[in-house]
């Protein structure tokens, strides 16, 4: 079974008479971004034509990164942030990501026969990532939901709150892949589909397992420490299991700018280029 959204990018890329573009082969570029970063602080924004249109991109791009172009999410999300104050450069960002989309129209979701793996969850965090590349102090998380091996869930977000040290972070994203693998076994229950007794959190920050193993001390600030707390209780009953096994962390994707052999290696994996022509 494959999934994909090929007439939509075909229907996009002609709206924006780039039918014909050159290929990019990243989604986002860091280089671009700084600049755009740079923009907004001096305050040079696009006129309302050009927000209404940068809008218009990123409202187009969220409906593929939500639904079958899950390696663009982080980007897709990095662009949202420029909605409220769109620069010159943030709207180049929108027409590379037209570009990259023109390259992988053949990436689709594939759900492989014999894959019993059930339900699997990832969780990662990025300490103010983008610091260096934009001033941005806000910490990211990443969660990947797989069900036989097929992507059913996966979030890329900035964490809504200042988190001092990379623990807390961690314990943040910790706490929502939690819910979202909640939420997906109960809606699975109800679906009559077969869901583990107790989903295993895969999450290789140890800092944020110090927390929910009851190590690491609370008390720094409120929202951690009801997450925390949350965590530990959700931990204690034995609702879900917390996994750390050196495995490379298949949410890393969703929680930074990956350079490009490494996001090339992640495409591959999430989406990969499939060609019908051989079923």
């Amino acid at each position: 079974m494959t999934l994909d959204n090929e007439v939509y990018v075909d229907k996009i890329l002609e709206a924006a008479g780039m039918t014909d573009c050159n290929i990019s082969k990243g989604p986002l570029s860091k280089d671009l971004l700084k600049i755009a970063a740079e923009e907004q602080k001096q305050g040079i924004l696009l006129d309302a034509e050009g927000k209404a249109l940068h809008e218009q991109y990123v409202g187009e791009f969220v409906w593929l990164a939500s639904t079958t172009h899950a390696p663009i999410a982080t980007t897709v999300s990095i662009l949202g942030s420029f909605n409220g104050k769109p620069t010159p450069t943030s709207l180049k960002m929108c027409k590379n990501m037209l570009r990259y989309l023109k390259g992988t129209r053949q990436r689709r979701l594939v759900k492989k026969a014999g894959n019993k793996e059930g339900l699997v969850i990832w969780t990662d965090s990025d300490h103010a990532g983008l610091w260096a590349v934009t001033g941005n102090t806000l910490s990211r998380m990443g969660i990947l939901i797989t069900y036989n091996g097929f992507p059913v869930f996966w979030k890329s977000a900035s964490i809504k709150a200042t988190c001092q040290l990379s623990g807390e972070a961690g314990v943040y994203a910790l706490s929502e892949a939690i819910r979202h693998a909640l939420h997906m076994k109960y809606v699975g229950e109800e679906l009559t589909i077969s869901m583990p007794v107790q989903p295993i959190i895969n999450c290789d920050a140890s800092a944020a397992i110090g927390f929910a193993d009851c190590v690491e001390g609370v008390g720094r600030m409120k929202h951690i420490d009801l997450r925390s707390c949350w965590v530990q209780q959700m931990r204690s009953d034995e609702t879900i299991k917390i996994k750390c096994d050196g495995t490379a962390n298949k949410a890393d994707h969703f929680t930074k700018i990956l350079p490009l052999n490494a996001f090339k290696t992640e495409e591959d994996e999430l989406m990969p280029m499939y060609d019908l022509t051989l079923d």
